[in-house]
């Protein structure tokens, strides 16, 4: 087109001619040789919200928030298209841990614990930041996943056409001058190998030997190596396609005993749908981000060594699960972790101070004396409405746990916070040498759960609703259909057993049978086998309009649609036609204990 014509054009239209397009909806166009310089942008953006934030004024629960809402939200929609460096996650890591501990103009305050593991999950002993570099990884798998679920759709044409016209995605290579865009779904594509498996339905789509199948806790891969088939046979040649169920004389002759009694439990439907994958880290079976960063996670962790023991693995779910504020509980993780700015540990930090504790000028003060040792901490807490006398033979954490996990939950409460009080007031002897008496340790600890206590009482009588709610009452059963009684039971020895019971009246039964199989599966698929193998008894005596009563809540939604669980979805679609001819009613049976 001719400069004139653009010129007219643009006038016309009221815009701008634009030569090259660098970025689009926010995302970079062209990529360079420097990829740090193109994503240069969002460190930037990440450093100019940081620094608009006075992290002074701000508590340690009011910089976790901010961090976790706000800025840990910055570079999402980036990393959820394109693959960061890993110089710019690290420096993005470098960025939240300043801001975190804390900087001053001109210096750096204490990081008292690295960023890869204040990022771990709050039940694994950190703060349930994330890893910028595994949350990366696990946005870019939704690629993938949708590449792997849905070759029909365009995005998916586009790719296959480009660079795997002949086979699927998992077996793509990454080809001749790929664009970064491929590079970064391709960074990608282990985490979906190692997270999803394959749920059996003929079994034409599935390697024996390479393919994860196994419904496994360890390899979903097959181990053995006995028998007559070929390396590259598929799963369909182990089912008997006349009868739809496995051929148990190929798989116990092929595999060893435990393989065999695995694969002989593995559900297949009466039509034999197409085989397809499941993501083992949801019950739905389907992709998420935050089961795909946890999966990182662990997967990092097994690789680090550990000791026979192991920390103490209960106290930080306990910690995270009193009822108390932020601050308090951030207070008490930081204490079981012994990153307190005790004088002991300022030392360790090269910080050339006086170790000796300032309550007593004693001993030297480290964690376990201040809050156990120390003549001040054993006076406040006998003092305190626990009347307490410190144990000898425990350590701190130990003693912490101790309380945690009572069930008193007011103990628990004025525990933590007495630790909190007695840290506040001896920052009082140390910053304005102010010497407290032990008693008003113990009392503002009491008054601070009372008015805790009193608020959160007041919040709960506000939300309930004025007036008692109608209970509605359990319908009664109408005998004027047929009505099936069904449950299931596994047990321990490996085998499942069925029973149902048909009634036409309150005492008139006319019809009773069980079922036991030599397999091994969870309750809730034993359940939805008992009422696909009940509904089908009803289909071939040519029974209508059937009641069910059922005591298995979670599958009946499956079968309703209001709910959806991988692991019994292929009998789910086996019984959804039945169910819409037979059954008219279903009654939910409680079983007390």
């Amino acid at each position: 087109m001719r400069d004139e014509e653009k010129e007219m054009i643009c006038n016309q239209m009221n815009v701008k001619t634009v030569m090259s397009h660098t970025k689009y909806l926010g995302l970079p166009v062209v990529f360079g040789r420097s990829k740090k310089e193109i994503f240069s942008f969002v460190i930037d953006r990440v450093w100019k919200k940081l620094k608009g934030w006075k992290e002074k004024f701000l508590s340690r629960a009011g910089k976790e928030v901010l961090i976790k809402a706000v800025v840990q939200a910055i570079p999402s929609y980036i990393m959820s298209c394109y693959k960061l460096l890993e110089g710019c996650c690290n420096e993005i890591g470098g960025l939240l841990a300043r801001f975190w501990w804390g900087t001053k103009e001109g210096e750096q305050k204490i990081h008292w614990m690295s960023w890869e593991r204040l990022s771990k999950a709050n039940i694994k002993g950190g703060m349930g930041f994330r890893g910028i570099s595994d949350f990366n990884k696990a946005l870019l798998g939704k690629h993938c996943w949708r590449l792997l679920t849905g070759e029909d759709t365009l995005m998916g044409k586009i790719i296959k056409s480009r660079y795997h016209p002949r086979g699927s995605f998992l077996d793509a290579k990454l080809g001749f001058s790929p664009s970064y865009a491929w590079r970064t779904i391709m960074s990608a594509r282990e985490l979906i190998m190692k997270g999803s498996k394959w749920r059996i339905g003929y079994g034409e789509k599935v390697r024996i030997w390479h393919d994860n199948w196994i419904p496994s806790k360890g390899s979903t891969i097959v181990q053995s190596r006995t028998g007559t088939l070929q390396q590259d046979a598929y799963v369909s040649a182990l089912i008997d396609q006349d009868t739809k169920q496995w051929n148990r004389d190929s798989v116990f002759s092929n595999f060893n005993s435990f393989e065999s009694r695995l694969i002989v439990s593995i559900p297949l439907s009466c039509r034999l749908l197409e085989d397809s994958l499941v993501w083992f880290g949801e019950k739905d079976g389907k992709y998420s981000v935050r089961s795909a960063y946890h999966l990182l996670g662990d997967e990092r962790k097994n690789r680090l060594p550990r000791s026979s023991h192991g920390p103490h693995e209960k106290l930080w779910k306990e910690i995270w699960r009193v009822n108390l504020p932020n601050r308090v509980k951030n207070f008490i993780w930081r204490l079981s972790k012994n990153i307190l700015p005790i004088r002991a540990n300022l030392c360790k930090k090269g910080i050339k101070i006086e170790p000796l504790c300032p309550m007593c000028n004693s001993a030297t003060e480290t964690v376990q004396h201040l809050f156990m040792e120390c003549n001040f901490s054993k006076l406040n807490w006998f003092s305190s409405s626990l009347g307490i006398h410190v144990p000898s033979n425990l350590d701190l954490n130990s003693w912490l746990l101790g309380w945690l996990e009572k069930k008193d939950m007011l103990g628990s409460q004025l525990f933590c916070t007495t630790m909190w009080k007695m840290w506040f007031y001896r920052n009082q002897v140390v910053f304005n040498q102010i010497s407290p008496y032990p008693p008003v340790v113990a009392n503002a600890a009491l008054d601070f759960i009372v008015e805790l206590n009193h608020t959160m009482q007041k919040k709960r009588n506000q939300l309930q609703p004025h007036g008692a709610a109608a209970v509605a009452a359990a319908p009664s059963l109408v005998y004027n259909a047929h009505v099936i009684q069904v449950d299931a039971g596994c047990f321990p020895e490996g085998f499942t057993t069925f029973g149902c019971v048909f009634k036409d009246g309150p005492d008139s039964v006319y019809f009773l049978a069980c079922n036991k199989e030599e397999v091994s599966t969870e309750p809730v698929l034993d359940e939805a086998l008992a009422i696909r193998w009940c509904l089908q008894l009803a289909k071939e005596k040519g029974l209508q309009d059937v009641t069910i009563q059922y005591d298995a809540l979670a599958v009946v939604e499956c079968f309703r649609g209001s709910n959806s669980l991988a692991s019994i979805d292929l009998i789910v679609l086996d019984v959804r036609p039945l169910w819409k001819i037979l059954v008219v009613c279903l009654l939910i049976m409680f079983v007390e204990t």
